[in-house]
């Protein structure tokens, strides 16, 4: 019987320590936890500014690609002027045509020119003889 109440004192010594030993560092473990939320605080605060900035680039970079010329964009026009190219040597090819056209014209129109000119010269000169 002595024994339980031997192993009985033992357990409440030891629960007796701990209880010491939480109450003492219970005493100064609000002080260091104190500490620690201050910190933990700054870092939270540092933390919601920093997602902050993220969050602006992240708004930025959205901007900046929504601004930016794709790929596709990029050979869509290329090919619209590779047309207009086209296009522009067809107009010069008939302006160059056209161009050639005129100067035949004009060398007709002055040998017609002449022939009229003859022609009314010899008018003139007959009914002039009678």
């Amino acid at each position: 019987m002595f024994g339980n109440y031997l192993e009985a004192a033992i357990v409440v010594f030891i629960l007796a320590g701990i209880g010491v030993a939480i109450w003492k560092t219970g005493g100064a473990n609000p002080v260091g936890t104190g500490g620690l939320d201050r910190r933990v605080s700054r870092m939270d605060g540092e933390l919601k500014r920093v997602a902050t900035q993220v969050g602006e680039l992240g708004q930025r970079v959205e901007e900046i690609d929504q601004r930016s010329a794709k790929k596709e964009d990029i050979e869509r026009l290329e090919e619209k002027l590779a047309r207009q190219d086209d296009k522009i040597d067809k107009v010069l090819a008939s302006l160059s045509l056209l161009n050639q056209s005129g100067a035949a014209r004009e060398v007709q129109i002055a040998a017609v020119s002449r022939q009229v000119d003859r022609l009314y010269d010899h008018i003139v000169r007959r009914g002039m003889e009678k």
